[in-house]
Formats: structure tokens, sequence, C-alpha cells
């Protein structure tokens, strides 16, 4: 019997058992052997780095490197043969001290829907309630359907919360803005599209206050589309004008006042509040104004608040539209100078203060000459601060808002009589004033002038010269804005440091001998 054999490859299971084989004798051969450490050839015995090479052991001794019993171990001492432990770069240092957790605005916030909930909505056919039936209501301002108008701002609004969706903010956040723009855009009533566009805007802020808890980057946009609110837009058919929506008034109070929100948040609720106290006088009564006044006043309290804050408060307070209110005389003005005469605030806040005066509207029972010695003052002081900082960044833009407090530069700005010269020009001042206002002006321009002109030069010292002695000459015993007003301290000039002399450089010899020199001797001018 012929018996052949035929060579083939091996199958799948051959491999994976090989494979297996093969781990399982060297695990085997590892346990019985350790390893080599690493640097070390193998085929030596293992190192212990209590034992010297060529070194050994005595039989009954311990080895190198072990504790010898009975020896007492002193704490903080290494045991008697043991050798010190060495530092260990990857270990925490004792007196480490763990960051902050991250603030509530930065978690990753609640998502209020789900992307199939908006697919749903969006994917509707006409007539069922979805996404096409609501942008046409919206553009012809019908609210026959109130819960269709909900259902629509809600998955708008909602959609920013998604957690995919945090990159693309600003984008949501401009869709919104723009259907926002185009609502009840083919309706050509002026009551009905004004009517319609408030509970559109109602509708809207109420999903939008949600969003004020959730993730930082979330609530920031919420209050964007907040601070963009108008409840009428420019039409020139309807004989309409750009108008700040006044609902949200109460909202920017309320993130103004929470000391949990960050401060980006509230500079955009600052900036929202401005524009709703530049609505005309009959859209928003004298008593709102006031209370809005005394939180923006409240919020100026605090002078280690971030600049940009300080600011945005400061032009909405100029924008109250009040000087008095009821027995509170010059309610406005006291803030602002209090903020202007603080000199540990920033120049640029304080000259904000000083700018923002000139958009309230005063009256004849305002002292402009000692205002107008405040803001000399506040130009010396700046200049203090910038000669003994060469560095300081902003120089020209304080002293551009300082200008601006005396007189705008544009037409509009001089037409609505902003600015200390305007109204002492258009007589809203009281004229006996108008000397001492025009010579301080005069000498406050010596220190603005060079600066906005050449930003890069140093402040000339003989304007700041003559700035001290007209400071010196037009004192007041107290300097008051108002005579309701509390007396505001005049802060003490400081002196610029005197500039260090130059190290004299000594030349040691030898020298060449005395010949003719080989460079030019320059002509007598």
């Amino acid at each position: 019997m012929r018996i052949t054999y035929r060579k083939s490859s091996p199958s799948f299971a051959d491999m994976v058992f090989l494979c297996v084989l093969t781990f399982g004798v060297s695990l085997a051969q590892n346990s019985q052997a350790q390893p080599a450490p690493f640097g070390q050839p193998t085929g030596q015995p293992p190192f212990n780095p209590g034992i010297q090479p060529g070194t050994t052991p005595i039989p009954g001794q311990p080895f190198p490197g072990q504790p010898i019993p009975g020896q007492p171990i002193v704490p903080g001492q290494p045991a008697p043969g043991k050798m010190p432990q060495k530092v260990r770069p990857f270990e925490l240092p004792p007196d480490f001290t763990p960051p902050r957790k991250n603030p509530a605005a930065a978690n990753d916030g609640k998502e209020l829907t789900t992307f199939d909930k908006l697919e749903k909505f969006r994917r509707a056919k006409r007539g069922e309630g979805g996404n096409s039936d609501f942008t046409n209501a919206l553009k012809n301002g019908i609210a026959t359907d109130p819960a269709l108008i909900d259902r629509g701002v809600q998955m708008r609004v909602y959609k920013m919360t998604l957690h995919n969706n945090r990159r693309n903010l600003a984008s949501i956040r401009g869709a919104i803005e723009r259907e926002t723009r185009n609502a009840a855009k083919f309706e050509t009533n002026v009551q009905r599209t004004v009517q319609f566009r408030e509970f559109y805007l109602t509708t809207m802020l109420k999903y939008l206050r949600e969003l004020l808890s959730n993730h930082i980057a979330v609530r920031l946009n919420a209050v964007m589309i907040m601070s963009e609110m108008d409840i009428t837009i420019d039409d020139k058919n309807k004989g309409l004008f750009r108008q700040a929506f006044t609902g949200t008034r109460q909202t920017f109070h309320e993130i103004l006042q929470d000391v949990d929100q960050p401060v980006a948040v509230k500079i955009y609720a600052a900036m929202g509040l401005k524009r709703v106290l530049e609505v005309p006088d009959a859209a928003l009564p004298k008593q709102d104004r006031y209370e809005s006044a005394k939180v923006l006043a409240e919020q100026l309290k605090d002078a280690s608040a971030h600049p940009w804050y300080q600011i945005r408060l400061l032009e909405a307070l100029g924008s109250v539209g009040l000087l008095h209110f009821g027995s509170d005389q010059a309610f406005a003005l006291k803030t602002l100078g209090a903020v202007m005469m603080d000199d540990a605030r920033p120049p640029s806040v304080r000259a904000e203060a000083a700018r923002r005066i000139g958009h309230v509207p005063l009256d004849n029972t305002v002292l402009a000459d000692q205002l107008a010695y405040a803001y000399v003052q506040l130009a010396r002081e700046m200049a203090a601060h910038f000669i003994s900082d060469v560095t300081a960044e902003g120089r020209q833009d304080a002293y551009l808002r300082l200008y601006l407090a005396f007189r705008p530069v544009d037409e509009e700005a001089r037409a609505e009589m902003i600015g200390v010269m305007t109204k002492l020009d258009e007589r809203i001042l009281a004229p006996s004033f108008k000397p001492k206002v025009e010579s301080g002006y005069a000498t406050a321009l010596l220190l603005i002038k060079p600066i906005l002109n050449h930003p890069e030069q140093p402040i000339p010292e003989d304007a700041v010269t003559k700035v001290d002695e007209w400071l010196a000459t037009n004192k007041p015993g107290q300097l008051k804005l108002h005579p309701a007003l509390p007396v505001l301290k005049i802060n003490p000039l400081k002196k610029a440091p005197s500039p260090e002399p130059e190290p004299a450089v000594t030349i040691e010899g030898p020298f060449p001998a005395a010949g003719p020199s080989s460079v030019a001797t320059p002509a007598t001018p």
C-alpha cells in the first residue's frame, strides 16, 4: 500500500494554535528568570542596589542596603544601611495647591432639546405646524396661532444648547437676528407690526432667559441677542425708525446684579441697557430710567472691576436722559463726578466718566466753572500717570475721551447738545461761567493736542508747567459740580520721577600719538 503525503498550507486555526503555544512557552521562560534591568546585558545576575559589584555577602549579617535589627530609626533620616531615596520628578510637591474648579459658567450646560426634535420640526409638511408654517407666519406678522410662534422660537433658541453646536453659536445667533429683523416684514399696518413684534420678542425673551445659567458661550450669545432686540426697525415706507425693545430692561438689571455672571455677559447687558435708555421719553417713563440709573450707580462702586465693564456702565449711565428725579438732585452727575475724580481707577475709565457728563442733560444749576477745573485736574493727573509709566498703553485714547468731554467732533453729537462747550455755546449752562470754562478748555488743550498729534513723543514739560500754574491760580475752596452734591476730593499732583543721570564713560589708554585727525570737522552753523 502506497501512502502519499500532500503538502498543504496551514489553516487559520493552526496559526492561532501556534501563536498561543509560542506565547505560553515564552511566558513560562520569563517566569523562571528575572529580566535584566534596563541597560544591563542579559545573562548576568539581577541587580541589587545595596550590593556593590564584586562583594560577597557575609553569613549572619544583613546585606548592605538592609536595615540592621535593633538599630533605632531617626525620623527624617534614612534607615541605617539604607540608601537615600531618590527624588521622583513625577510626584507633586508637598505644598502643591490644586487649581480651582471650573465655575458653573464653564460647565457643559444642559441640552434643552435634541437633534431629532429639531429635525422633526424642520421636516414637517406645510399645514402641520412645522418650520415652514412658522417662517410664513413670522414674515407676514400673523399671530392667529400663538402656539406656532412659541414652538418656532423655542426650537431656534434651544438649538444653541446642543453640545455639538458649540462651534456654530455665532451662525445660529446670526440666523435668529436676521429672522428677528424680518419679523412682520410683509405687514403693511404699522400698529399691527408693532403689536406682532412685541409678542414675538416677548416670547423669545422668555426662552433666552433660560439660557442665562447654561455654558458661558451659550449665555453670552443669548445676551448678545437680547442687546440687539428692536421693537421697530428702519422702514421708510412705514415711517419707522430703529428703536430698542424696552422689555429687556429688567433682565439686564438681573444680569448686572448677579455676582455669578461672568463679566463678559455683564458687558453686553450694560450695552443693551444703554440702547434701552436711548429710546424716546415717550417709550420709557422717568421712573424706569431712574431705577436703571440706580442699578448702574451701584455697579460703578467697584473700582476694581474690569475697565471695559466700567466703561460700558458709564456709557449707559450717560444715556439715562435725566439730571434730577424728584428730591434726588443731579443723581447721575454725582456718580459720574465721583468716578472721574477717583485716582484708583484707570485713566481711560476716569476720562470716560468726564465724557459722559457731557451727555447728561445739564442745566444752569450746574457749576460749570468747577466742572472745567475738574477736567483740567484730570488732564494733569493723567499726564503724571503716563510720565511715570512710560510703557503704559491707552494714553492717546484717554486724552481723546477727555477732549470729547469738552467738544464733540461730529455734527450729530453737536445737534444733540453733547459736550460742555456745546452746552455753553447754546446757553444751556449759565453764561457767567463761560470765561472760566473757555480758559480751562484752552489749558487742557496744552496737554491734549500734543498727545493726540504726536502719541509717540513725551509730554512737553513746559505744557505741564503751565497747567500747574493754572490749577494753582484757579483752585476753588471746595470742588462741587452742583450745589446739591457733596464736595469732591482734589487729589495732590504727583511729580514725575527725575531721570537718573547716565554713568560717565571712561576711555582707557594707551592712545596714539597726536597727529592730523582723519575725522572731518563739522562746519560751524
